[in-house]
């Protein structure tokens, strides 16, 4: 299961998600695609679907949650979310339960689950992706761009740290596992340097960073760079780099065309960086070499945690991310929605 956020709003994110979800169905993965943008959802736009139903009317009973399923290319299922998804956490015990059997019938009919979620640090973005445990955070070069997703980072983090009670802030920068050497396996210049912790491997959150819209490999490094340092520098943790994705015109005409570029374009440069950022994403899924199976975030306590002023960046963690400085883990559809459930409202209520 893997979130794909952002905390700029046109960085491209839906874009990742759908391509990404594209490469993996051609590569014969069963892909479902959940659109969690509550407020502009465009997963059924970029792919040329007309879904009629949502998850709300799986809830209200009106349809069953095979009659929401809408497929798209290559045999990718996509849920429309909805309003549907803010009532998971405000169930009856029986109806939970009747719906957990209902999402567990997903979980044999689909290898990766891909949460397609809102930009920003609302409560709706934050509660997806601490549902999911792992997320790729799309940025681009823009220093706007740039600053938002260390907003992202900063607070959900955070609020992860206090919904867990260890997870990711409770540990400093750190060699992955216990004692050894910490190793990025990847050869991308974009890793080099970066001795990362593996986040979240106690129950916290993962989280990865994907530069978009990158002039070349150099100006991608460079971005990844500035927020990594920085997150170090101010947040005593790490988040890795996973990968970029070049400015290309065909991702635009691909758009337009309501036609993912790799299968539009397949050729194309951003086709070719989807396909590298879809490999890493299965190399370090369950079942490759040295993942570990299945993602037991503990984010299901319902423990209120507010998002407060004070865990938003302060000047100078913005103005360190103004200056250039030279791994997912799918997990069963069923385990998403008991994260969901078990979760109440990140900000209390008056």
């Amino acid at each position: 299961m893997l979130a794909i956020t952002s905390g700029k709003g046109g960085v491209g994110k839906t874009s990742v998600t759908v391509n990404l979800a594209v490469v993996l169905a051609r590569w014969g993965k069963r892909v479902i695609i959940l659109d969690c943008d509550l407020g502009t959802a465009n997963v059924d736009v970029m792919l040329g679907l007309h879904p009629r139903y949502s998850l709300q009317h799986v809830l209200s009973r009106q349809r069953r949650l095979d009659e929401v399923l809408v497929e798209g290319p290559h045999g990718i299922k996509v849920i429309p979310g909805g309003s549907g998804l803010q009532e998971l956490a405000n169930l009856s015990d029986s109806r939970r339960e009747e719906l957990l059997a209902t999402f567990a019938e997903l979980d044999s009919q689909a290898d990766v689950l891909l949460l397609d979620t809102g930009a920003g640090i609302s409560d709706n973005v934050l509660q997806f992706v601490l549902a999911a445990g792992e997320a790729l955070v799309v940025t681009t070069p823009e220093p706007t761009a740039v600053t938002d997703a260390y907003a992202l980072i900063k607070v959900a983090s955070q609020v992860a740290a206090a919904r867990t009670g260890a997870g990711f802030l409770a540990q400093p920068i750190q060699s992955r596992g216990q004692g050894s050497e910490s190793r990025v396996e990847n050869d991308s210049p974009l890793d080099s340097g970066l001795a990362t912790q593996d986040l979240g491997a106690d129950g916290g959150l993962h989280l990865r960073l994907v530069v978009n819209q990158a002039l070349n490999e150099t100006e991608a490094r460079e971005t990844a760079l500035n927020i990594a340092s920085v997150v170090r520098r101010f947040l005593d943790i790490s988040v890795e780099p996973f990968g970029f994705l070049p400015a290309d015109p065909h991702v635009t005409r691909s758009i337009r065309a309501q036609t993912p570029v790799v299968d539009a374009y397949p050729r194309a440069a951003a086709s070719r960086a989807f396909e590298r950022l879809a490999q890493r994403v299965l190399d370090e899924a369950p079942g490759a070499a040295g993942a570990t199976a299945g993602a037991t975030a503990g984010v299901t306590t319902g423990v209120s945690a507010g998002v407060p002023v004070a865990l938003r960046p302060v000047s100078a963690e913005l103005e360190a991310t103004t200056v250039p400085v030279l791994t997912s883990r799918p997990a069963p559809i069923s385990m998403f929605v008991r994260r969901m459930m078990g979760m109440r409202r990140l900000r209390p209520t008056a």
